[in-house]
């Protein structure tokens, strides 16, 4: 909301909602890294806007940046209804991440996933969204910079890989000069184009 985000795709024609997931924000109930509690609250939110009479099925994108990119592919691997995703600095193979982070800021993730999860390796791979990517149809747009020191580039040119081999339609965005922050500027063109795309507007 702050970033002016919703406002923007509000004043081109789109309903936009933000959600919080629990544990963080002002959403109640215990952080689970992505995993299936954050993932029902999210499917929950847009399940009452459809009730609502708000939102459209079929004609859902979901954007998420950082963890919430992972809620993002998450959701749409389980869901074929999703229209499109936008994955923006996404960690994508939980494992990966875990055995070798590379900056203090991604051991740190590491340690916040290991205390949401346990670190079980069946935890870890049920909320990697590499391990589901054969199931994502939705178009997918994924942004991530070239030094970014708490995701893995290659993890984001691997999921549009085996995206688009199994049938799906995903295109990477890789900005070589910025790392996780991608600023709003730099990235809203893109983004606004990819949802004109989905929607057919």
């Amino acid at each position: 909301m702050t970033w002016g985000v919703l406002d923007r795709a509000a004043k081109r024609r789109y309903l936009a909602v933000s959600v919080s997931q629990p544990g963080y924000g002002g959403s109640s109930g215990p952080a689970d890294f992505c995993g299936t509690q954050t993932q029902h609250a999210v499917s929950a939110v847009i399940a009452k806007l459809q009730r609502d009479g708000v939102a459209t099925p079929d004609k859902v994108v979901i954007e998420g940046i950082s963890r919430g990119a992972l809620v993002a592919g998450l959701i749409a691997a389980h869901d074929q209804s999703i229209a499109g995703i936008v994955l923006i600095s996404g960690l994508f193979d939980l494992s990966q991440i875990i055995s070798n982070p590379k900056s203090s800021q991604a051991r740190f993730i590491a340690q916040t996933i290991k205390q949401e999860t346990g670190g079980g390796s069946e935890a870890l791979q049920e909320r990697s969204v590499l391990h589901f990517a054969q199931n994502i149809k939705a178009a997918t747009l994924i942004m991530n910079g070239e030094k970014d020191d708490r995701t893995d580039p290659e993890q984001a040119r691997r999921l549009a890989t085996v995206i688009n081999a199994s049938g799906g339609n995903a295109r990477t965005i890789m900005y070589p000069y910025y790392g996780h922050q991608i600023p709003v500027k730099v990235r809203e063109s893109e983004i606004d184009q990819f949802i004109d795309a989905v929607f057919n507007r």
